[in-house]
């Protein structure tokens, strides 16, 4: 990350981070929560100027149910090859109870599921990461779907005073 990493990325990550601090967790869950902090540890933090996008149905959907919590799981799964450690990553995004300050965002082209992405909110701030995008018809570019997320949110909520984008360090 950058040496002067925003706060809402430690908010972000302790967010994730609670998701499998239950009673019984799984040996998997565990595992795969681990996965993902070996791939938070290769991310970058840069301030996003977002462009204006004009949203279609059905391209963008803010995850508030299970079944679009476990498409934005199966997503998250696809930032890594080795299958084991997929399911462990599927199984640690699978346990999410959708709560502030993080949203999940899964989106579609022609039908699918090709995209997914987390906003956290934060003291008029808003970090966009996690951005797992397959080949696809509509969101071609990463910025793509990070102005997607922008204008969807600003549909129904005043903008914050800064974007930040959490990136690969690829």
């Amino acid at each position: 990350m950058t040496s002067c990493t925003p706060t809402i990325v430690a908010i972000k990550n302790q967010w994730l981070h609670q998701q499998v601090e239950v009673e019984h967790p799984t040996p998997e869950s565990l595992r795969g929560r681990e996965i993902y902090q070996s791939l938070s540890a290769a991310q970058t933090v840069h301030a996003f100027v977002p462009d204006s996008v004009v949203l279609s149905e059905n391209e963008l959907y803010l995850v508030d149910f299970h079944r679009l919590t476990i498409l934005f799981a199966m997503m998250q799964a696809k930032r890594i090859r080795d299958k084991s450690a997929q399911a462990e990553l599927l199984e640690f995004f699978a346990q999410i109870i959708l709560s502030k300050p993080c949203e999940l965002y899964v989106g579609f082209s022609d039908g699918q599921p090709c995209a997914a992405a987390m906003l956290t909110e934060h003291d008029q701030e808003w970090l966009i990461s996690d951005c797992v995008m397959l080949p696809n018809s509509r969101f071609a570019r990463q910025h793509d779907l990070v102005n997607a997320i922008v204008a969807h949110k600003s549909s129904y909520c005043e903008n914050p005073k800064t974007v930040w984008l959490e990136t690969s360090q690829e």
